[in-house]
């Protein structure tokens, strides 16, 4: 069992740089009442994105309006001072799960792979998501459905499975059996829009391109989804369907691999120049 604590709307719903604090305080009175309840937990989840007012919309808003809003929020977004501060608080929260008998698992978008192979952390500021705190686990949202959704047919399901495979693999050859996939869609999340697939052998290509990458763990989002669909079972025997393997090169994923990867050398030259 794993404690998936979340925020109020108000308060940016899930954890970032902008409510360290107030996000440790929400897990310490989680920890506390564990405690009392002499219910231990094995492990405590937390979900790294930026606040949830700057993703509504994301899905629906033409190119033209949401290229300026994103331009605009990753200025906010790289903040050295904020980014140290807040990677504190959470390396010292991670320290009390640790404490407290638990182990902590933190998940973010796939965008910060890129950080595993430049050694930098600015892809981890511009998504809100430090990384180097310890963490028990790190896992990469690598949901074929919804960032091919978002991508307004720009990327396909196939081209977005390489991509994760790419970004997962790197993880992983840092990390070993710490780093985890989160695959998907099976239904939609909090912002209600999101894209999500129809046939669980999406998820099983999904499944085995993540196992080959390396990862230690392989989860399903989300359960509201699985249990609305009349076949819940077929997804769940989806993870495990396929025994690992590459899946086919795709161009366009490879593009978006890479051109993540640059960007991050990109953003970790113009914060050095910033500092």
């Amino acid at each position: 069992a794993c404690a998936w604590p979340l925020l109020d709307d108000a308060d940016g719903y899930w954890a970032s740089e902008s409510n360290a604090a107030l996000f440790a305080a929400r897990v310490d009175a989680l920890l506390a009442a564990a405690r009392a309840r002499r219910a231990p937990l094995p492990w405590v989840a937390v979900d790294l994105k930026p606040r949830l007012e700057e993703l509504r919309g994301i899905g629906s808003e033409s190119f033209a309006r949401l290229a300026p809003r994103l331009c605009a929020q990753a200025v906010r977004h790289l903040d050295q001072p904020r980014f140290a501060r807040a990677t504190a608080v959470f390396a010292a929260l991670h320290k009390r799960i640790a404490a407290a008998g638990a182990r902590a698992l933190a998940v973010t978008y796939p965008f910060v792979s890129a950080d595993f192979a430049t050694g930098g952390s600015a892809m981890q500021d511009l998504c809100e998501a430090p990384l180097g705190c310890g963490w028990d686990r790190v896992a990469l949202m690598a949901y074929g459905s919804l960032i091919a959704g978002y991508s307004r047919g720009l990327f396909s399901v196939e081209d977005v499975r390489w991509y994760g495979f790419r970004a997962l693999g790197r993880v992983a050859a840092v990390l070993g059996a710490r780093a985890g996939a989160f695959l998907g869609l099976v239904g939609r999340g909090k912002l209600g829009d999101e894209p999500c697939y129809d046939d669980p052998r999406d998820l099983a290509l999904d499944a085995a391109a993540a196992r080959m990458a390396g990862v230690g763990e392989v989860s399903l989002f989300g359960l509201e989804g699985l249990l609305d669909r009349p076949d819940p079972e077929r997804w769940l025997a989806a993870l495990t369907a396929l025994p690992p393997a590459a899946p086919p090169f795709r161009a366009r994923g490879e593009l978006l691999h890479r051109s993540i990867e640059a960007g991050a050398s990109a953003l970790a030259l113009l914060r050095a120049l910033g500092a």
